[in-house]
Formats: structure tokens, sequence, C-alpha cells
């Protein structure tokens, strides 16, 4: 992300939290119901059974990640075997927070070309 971009995201970020300039530093809390159920999947209780999924998945990461690694994704992808469809894809030179990166751009080519129903190479 640019620096101007940050300028820009920053203020109208905090802004969302109307308490955010309450807090020393200011900051935006958000809910923790998603890392709670990621405490829980690290222990091995899943709030959901990846085998009852009959939708089709799309599992992104970065090559960077430290929060999904191969081996999880592996695991989810195993699982997810009643999904009609199932793409695992590993976005090159981006992390765990690659929308606010560089590979961004590579990271929605990704998510519409899976939305779109079309295959890797592009055809419906």
């Amino acid at each position: 992300m640019a620096a101007s971009d940050m300028a820009m995201w920053g203020p109208a970020y905090l802004a969302s939290d109307p308490d955010s300039s309450q807090r020393t530093p200011p900051g935006v809390r958000v809910p923790y119901g998603p890392l709670a159920d990621l405490d829980l999947a690290w222990a091995g209780d899943f709030p959901y059974d990846p085998t009852r999924i009959r939708v089709p998945v799309l599992i992104i990461r970065g090559e960077w990640d430290d929060v999904t690694t191969n081996r999880d994704a592996h695991w989810l992808y195993e699982r997810l075997r009643n999904a009609p469809i199932r793409r695992d894809v590993l976005v090159s030179r981006a992390t765990h927070v690659m929308h606010l990166e560089a590979s961004r751009l590579q990271l929605y080519r990704e998510v519409q070309t899976f939305v779109e129903g079309k295959d890797e190479a592009g055809a419906l």
C-alpha cells in the first residue's frame, strides 16, 4: 500500500469506530468472535464440519503467510471432499494481509476468476 493510500485509509478506519479517539493510542475495537473461532480451530475444535460443505470453496493464502500454513490449507482442502469445486491458491510474495500489499491485485483476480466460475486458465 502506498504511503498516500495509508494516509487516507488510516484516518477513515479510525473514524469507523466513534470511540477510537478515546483510546491511547487511538484504536478501533473489533469483535473477538473470529479470533475465538481461530483459538478453537488451533486447538482442533472447529465450529463447523468441513466435510458437510457442499458449495464451491476457494482457499487463498499468501506465500509468506505465517498464520495459515501449507499444512493448514492441505488439512482443510482434504476435508472439503464434498465441495463440488475446491481451489487452493498460493499468492506469491504475499502475507496474511495481502489485501493491503502489492499482491492484492493478484488476490482480486483470483477471487474474481473463482466467483465468475472460470478455471485457472480463465475459461468458463
